[in-house]
């Protein structure tokens, strides 16, 4: 699977070497300016981080590619330090979320629910 990662340099970095090893393929974008950058990356599965990333919460990300026809078949993954990700998650409809710090154990098995 192709794999978009919205994060941070020191996280996506993490999620890339992880998604690597199980044999998926990584994009990295550390800040979005227009949503169709990610349709341009045309991903099977987005990751997002919940913190503000130029302008776009992981959440508004989310919303966004639910919400076009084009793009609304993206599994999509909110990442969060905060407290209420559950609630955030639902508000989102992402299709996963993975509260921070996480175990990096927990990949594979969250990478084989999306697909």
């Amino acid at each position: 699977m192709h794999v978009l990662i919205i994060e941070t340099e020191e996280i996506a970095a993490i999620l890339e070497f992880l998604l690597k090893e199980d044999g998926h393929t990584t994009t990295i974008l550390n800040e979005i300016t227009d949503i169709r950058q990610i349709a341009a990356v045309n991903p099977d599965v987005v990751f997002a981080h919940e913190r503000n990333v130029t302008g776009f919460t992981g959440t508004d990300i989310i919303k966004q590619l639910k919400s076009y026809k084009l793009t609304k078949h993206i599994k999509t993954v909110l990442l969060s330090t905060r407290p209420d990700i559950r609630e955030l998650f639902i508000e989102a409809q992402a299709d996963a979320y993975l509260p921070k710090p996480f175990d990096i154990d927990q990949i594979p098995g969250l990478m084989q629910r999306l697909t």
